[in-house]
């Protein structure tokens, strides 16, 4: 469980690398050198291509992850799964590229009145999508060989340097219009090259195909269950970009620009879950396959413990200097008006990492197939909600509308796992760590501001930190972060954390 930790702790450092340089670019860069509606035409492309990317890898991220290990050989070649990684993409990018411009009609009608834009640049999203489906295709090649970093470090940290650089030229006049969403473009094509590099280092790469090793029988598994992916997938994109799409299209790009910057705020309290879930469904799997339930369900709740102390640490820091960063980045007075999005999407975070990786357990056992009924019950809600809360309350209706889904589709998710796999991730100690965490914000409208937004952040959040964190660790909610802290200031620290193996 060695490289766990290690790329589980290395992927954090690196994914916060990237948040802070997300955050610079988003809270700063953007706000200074962008109008709200170029920002938002550059969301609104980026989501289009997010989407037809997923629809065209045809399941292949979930099924390579939970198939790999039936493939996996001594020498390497894995009977050639990495053909079929290749293979697949380019005909799921074929039917759902088409599919894109077939509906060029109705979904440039849709975006017309509020992003014409968007309309604009339609056709960009084609090469965008291609650069990303495998981008995603060769991440997951890399998680799958437990080497998560250096794809994180490319994702997080060169693309974000390389689209700072891109805004500021922009700014300063050096590229047109056309160019500047070329080049944004483009930056993802250069990542994708970086990844393919990196694979072909750290693997043999083996592009033979061995037809014979797959059975009538794993065939018809393989088949069955990346039908269930692809259907599944509809239902996650549709929760994932709806609100984008609703916003940009009932509102307008300006809107867009505002509710992205709040919820890339509040999207940072999930990056732990990230790194841990990429490195974790691996070992879910393999774990799986030789039924050892005892260590998942170890695995479930001291995962979502610390996942949550970290959430709650991060949602005090966001919320406590919330109205301090908005007073000092660059057309703060605008953006402010995504302040309580960050409120009800950061509750949502919360619950999320709170329940942990109960979808990956549940897609990973052999109940499955129950996963799309909560994929399309979550699609449903996020859609009705939306409908009916945009025109009531605007951005903060769309957060409004994704808190009540994300949190009605975690409680009977969680329901349905403790009913028929007798796992649950809830604690005490969680009981303990929402207490504290809401005496801390509490507090917080007890103390004191000071009129420099720079000395008031600081020390209103550094005095929330210390509350919150020093109970935590009196009180030893968590075994886990107690033993890092104690032993943070010797050599070896890190090595000594043990969140992932069973306790003795």
């Amino acid at each position: 469980m060695g490289i766990v930790i290690r790329q589980s702790i290395k992927g954090s450092v690196v994914t916060y690398v990237g948040a802070f340089l997300g955050f610079l670019t988003t809270a700063f860069i953007v706000t200074y050198f962008l109008t709200p509606e170029q920002f938002g035409l550059t969301r609104v492309l980026f989501e289009a291509a997010s989407l037809v990317a997923v629809f065209a890898q045809l399941g292949l991220s979930s099924s390579s992850l939970k198939f790999f290990p039936q493939f996996k050989t001594e020498d390497q070649r894995n009977h050639g799964f990495f053909f079929y990684l290749i293979i697949i993409p380019i005909i799921g990018f074929i039917v759902f590229g088409l599919l894109y411009i077939l509906l060029q009609p109705q979904l440039s009608n849709y975006f017309s009145e509020k992003s014409p834009q968007f309309v604009d640049y339609f056709y960009w999203v084609i090469p965008f999508a291609f650069f990303m489906v495998y981008m995603i295709v060769f991440e997951n090649y890399a998680a799958i060989l437990l080497r998560i970093v250096v794809p994180k470090i490319i994702r997080e940290v060169i693309v974000r340097v390389l689209t700072i650089v891109l805004f500021v030229m922009f700014y300063f006049g050096f590229i047109s219009m056309n160019l500047f969403v070329g080049l944004f473009i483009a930056i993802y094509g250069f990542a994708l090259l970086l990844n393919v590099i990196y694979i072909f280092k750290i693997s043999p790469v083996f592009l033979k195909p061995d037809f014979k090793f797959i059975t009538p029988e794993l065939k018809r598994q393989m088949i069955k269950y990346s039908l269930f992916v692809i259907i599944a997938s509809i239902g996650t994109s549709v929760v994932a970009k709806i609100d984008t799409f609703m916003v940009s299209a009932s509102i307008g790009l300006k809107a867009t620009a505002v509710y992205s910057v709040a919820y890339f705020m509040a999207n940072i309290i999930e990056i732990p879950a990230r790194s841990i879930l990429a490195i974790t469904y691996p070992i879910v799997s393999e774990a799986m396959n030789k039924n050892e339930w005892g260590n998942i369900n170890g695995m479930y709740k001291r995962v979502c413990l610390n996942q949550l102390l970290i959430g709650c640490l991060i949602f005090i820091v966001l919320w406590v200097g919330v109205d301090d960063i908005f007073r000092i980045i660059p057309n703060g007075d605008i953006y402010a008006q995504g302040k309580y999005v960050i409120l009800f999407i950061g509750i949502s975070k919360l619950f999320d990492v709170a329940t942990g990786f109960n979808a990956t357990i549940l897609m990973l056992s052999r109940y499955y197939y129950y996963m799309l009924f909560f994929i399309f019950f979550l699609s449903g809600l996020t859609i009705a909600t939306n409908i009916w809360l945009i025109p009531l309350y605007g951005i903060n209706g769309t957060a409004i509308a994704t808190a009540i889904s994300i949190f009605m589709y975690n409680a009977c998710l969680t329901f349905f796992i403790w009913w028929k796999l007798k796992s649950q991730p809830f604690s005490f100690n969680m009981l303990k760590i929402v207490a504290v965490f809401l005496l801390t914000l509490t507090a917080n409208y007890f103390f004191f501001h000071i009129n420099n937004p720079f000395l008031d952040g600081i020390v209103r959040v550094s005095v929330s930190i210390i509350l919150f964190g020093g109970t935590i660790f009196i009180f030893k909610v968590s075994p886990e972060m107690n033993d890092l802290i104690k032993s943070s200031l010797k050599k070896g620290a890190f090595a000594k954390l043990n969140i992932f193996n069973k306790r003795k």
